[in-house]
């Protein structure tokens, strides 16, 4: 499998769409490499949970006297970890409510259906998905997240 991976912002909504597109014939398995990234603005831990839950690496690790993560991954995976940092390590303005991550994984309901019920019911900051799984990444405050939680589990028992 290849992933590519596209950032859409819309306004003060930010949606990542990370896809995963079948190989091409013949094309020979990528294999794992080490990358380094920076983080700036998020706690290491927090990313390197949201990093699994959304990716799947069990090779990443963060270095927090560098501020780094490391991951270790095919070139593919290592794109959508990019992709992710680069939607979620955003600067936070002074005096602002702290917001965190959370990743949200659902039985029944579709990272589409998700995104779209948070979008039409709350109105929170950013969301990542990956649309060939059931799960998003979302960030914003903890009473935000709360209000997502019990929305999205409401709907993921209801069906869609």
């Amino acid at each position: 499998m290849r992933r590519i991976s596209a950032l859409a912002s819309l306004g003060t909504w930010t949606v990542t769409i990370l896809a995963l597109l079948p190989a091409v014939a013949g094309q020979a398995a990528e294999a794992p490499a080490p990358r380094t990234f920076a983080v700036r603005h998020l706690d290491l831990t927090e990313a390197v949970s949201m990093l699994r839950g959304m990716t799947g690496i069990e090779e990443i690790t963060a270095d927090p006297q560098a501020g780094t993560i490391v991951a270790v991954a095919p070139p593919s995976t290592i794109s959508q970890v990019d992709t992710l940092l680069k939607t979620f390590d955003t600067e936070q303005p002074q005096n602002s409510v702290p917001i965190e991550i959370r990743v949200f994984a659902f039985d029944r309901l579709s990272s589409r259906e998700a995104v779209t019920l948070l979008r039409t019911k709350l109105s929170v900051r950013q969301i990542a998905m990956n649309p060939d799984q059931r799960r998003i990444a979302v960030r914003d405050t903890r009473e935000r997240l709360d209000e997502a939680a019990k929305l999205l589990a409401e709907a993921d028992v209801a069906g869609d």
